[in-house]
């Protein structure tokens, strides 16, 4: 969650906020009672002889239940593949709420997951066990034989810890996912920080307009038809001015024409979109993802500063016309003349190209970027746009200001900035990242205070086992060694797992929030995030969590005294 500079959001508690509380409550004392009545039933002896039948048995048919859990995971998983194209076009050019299942079958995935995992874990630390018996030390021989003998004991701890651990990995991924994704969607839609529509002056826009004033209603219409057949000549305006403004770092010309008409091969487009601009500028300016193309985009660039004449076109022209790199095109539109060019790279993205849209005749749209000085030169000069790549450090009240006392002849402005508050100060994000967030650290508070519950507990139930180890013999350095590992193979190995089974689950589960987004807007694709700076904060909250708990533990520890431990007659 990252807070923006905004009005404060009313807050209202609901009387059904109230009822859901109450529901919570008697929901939690009911799962508490449970095991106390069923445990009322049972003599202290039978109790007894239970928890040793279930130490020394394994029932091969409680996989069955964890696998199940899995396969209902996996099951809507494909369910999500199949019905994926479906619900794009259903929800064609809207967008849509998003599922609760994308929730639930995660939660399923990372339990089942953790389970399974959990019931082979016992016998992988008895063949560990095996391998080094004659060169374990006391601390690590006993740690070994505690967890892989009491496994039932430590399950639930270590079941607890990866599924909080899962799901608080699996939220912080959704949530920056979606994040970085719709911003990225408006970096690549607008193509630069800022975009300017130049205003430029023409033979035509002049006689147009005395026409209109001088003459009569139908004598500008003969006006008119007449300068249909005259060349326009346009005056370009000075370029080195946009350059030159406080806060630009880096400025480019980029000439943008549609419908644009290109033959090859015996065969025609007519709808075709082209791009001409200075490669290199254009690399220092743009932005774009590089991981879009086979190759970074530099090398695509580089391609175009080799040869005047070279283009890249996307790969629905290449599919349409039948071309390939190494073929030639001739291209033009109405009102200027035709030039030949030839193929040097195949894209399929490109700054502010949509590939999966489509177009009135229901195509893919098509594209052709080219040299801007070779297609000035061989087909026209013609009106382009000005590209702007910002100063972070400089706010845009400072730029706009000074292109206004430079008196820039601006028609238009595209600035991501807007667009990018906008889209932080929306109800929908500031709702999702509220709930994904809030579940992450509740999930960390809540693993926090039942691993300190849980240990405290324990070392309390094993009063007479330390008592024993210190009558024996064993200094308290040794046991808090002990501790050490047996913290490790349990707590430790529940937070890796936790973190990796959360990881697959992110990978698995967080694409299908694109079935909650209009599919003609989702470009660049849909690719799952996860922030290394989260990643540190799980690691820093697992190594303060297993600190602290260690540190209380040991404290208890000291605590013990033999004469109060060793009481055989109350065992």
């Amino acid at each position: 969650m990252e807070f923006v500079d905004r009005t404060a959001l009313p807050i209202k508690i609901l009387p059904e906020s109230y009822l859901y509380g109450l529901l919570a409550v008697f929901a939690a004392i009911l799962m508490v009672m449970i095991p106390v009545y069923i445990a009322s039933n049972q003599s202290i002896v039978h109790h007894k002889q239970n928890n040793e039948n279930m130490v020394s048995s394994f029932k091969w048919y409680t996989l069955l239940f964890d696998l199940l859990l899995v396969g209902v995971a996996i099951y809507g998983l494909f369910s999500f593949q199949k019905r994926q194209e479906a619900l794009a076009t259903l929800t064609q050019g809207k967008d849509v709420n998003i599922d609760p299942i994308l929730f639930f079958l995660p939660a399923l995935f990372i339990i089942g997951l953790g389970l399974f995992i959990l019931r082979i874990y016992p016998f992988v630390l008895k063949v560990i066990y095996r391998l080094g018996e004659k060169f374990w030390s006391i601390s690590l021989y006993s740690s070994f034989l505690q967890v892989s003998r009491s496994a039932k004991q430590y399950q639930f701890l270590m079941l607890f810890l990866i599924m909080t651990i899962g799901i608080g990995m699996y939220s912080t991924s959704a949530a920056r996912t979606i994040n970085h994704n719709l911003e990225e969607q408006i970096l690549y839609q607008n193509g630069a920080d800022i975009t300017l529509d130049v205003r430029w002056k023409s033979n035509q826009i002049m006689s147009g307009s005395q026409a209109m004033v001088n003459e009569s209603m139908q004598e500008a219409e003969e006006t008119a038809e007449t300068e249909d057949f005259k060349e326009t000549i346009y005056t370009e305006p000075p370029f080195e001015p946009f350059a030159q403004v406080e806060g630009v770092e880096q400025a480019t010309k980029v000439f943008k024409k549609q419908p644009v008409k290109v033959e090859a091969q015996g065969n025609s487009l007519f709808s075709t979109e082209l791009i001409g601009i200075e490669p290199k500028n254009f690399g220092q300016t743009a932005w774009f993802k590089s991981s879009l193309l086979p190759h970074h985009w530099y090398h695509y660039l580089n391609l175009l500063a080799k040869e005047p004449s070279s283009v890249l076109i996307s790969k629905s022209v290449s599919s349409s016309l039948g071309v390939k790199t190494g073929d030639y095109l001739t291209i033009g539109w109405d009102g200027s003349d035709t030039a030949e060019f030839v193929v040097y790279g195949i894209i399929e993205y490109w700054p502010t190209f949509n590939p999966i849209a489509k177009t009135e005749e229901d195509n893919n749209p098509t594209l052709i970027v080219a040299n801007l000085p070779f297609v000035q030169n061989a087909m026209g000069l013609e009106p382009y746009q000005v590209w702007l790549k910002t100063d972070p450090g400089k706010t845009r009240n400072k730029l706009y200001e000074t292109m206004k006392q430079a008196e820039l002849p601006v028609k238009s402005i595209e600035d991501v900035q807007p667009k990018l508050i906008e889209l932080k100060n929306s109800a929908f994000l500031l709702g999702l990242n509220g709930t994904l967030t809030l579940g992450f650290l509740i999930s960390l508070i809540i693993t926090f205070i039942g691993f300190l519950l849980y240990w405290i507990l324990t070392i309390q139930s094993r009063t007479l086992q330390y008592g024993i180890y210190r009558a024996m013999g064993i200094s308290i350095r040794k046991l808090v060694v002990m501790l050490v590992w047996e913290q490790i193979l349990t707590s430790g190995i529940a937070c890796l797992l936790g973190v990796v089974i959360g990881g697959i689950t992110s990978r698995l589960f967080v694409p299908f929030f694109q079935l909650s987004f209009d599919s003609q807007t989702i470009v660049p694709p849909f690719q799952v995030m996860v922030d290394p700076d989260d990643m540190w904060r799980i690691y820093l909250f697992v190594g303060f969590m297993l600190i602290v708990g260690l540190s209380i533990l040991v404290v208890l520890l000291r605590k013990i005294k033999i004469h109060q431990a060793i009481k055989l007659g109350e065992d």
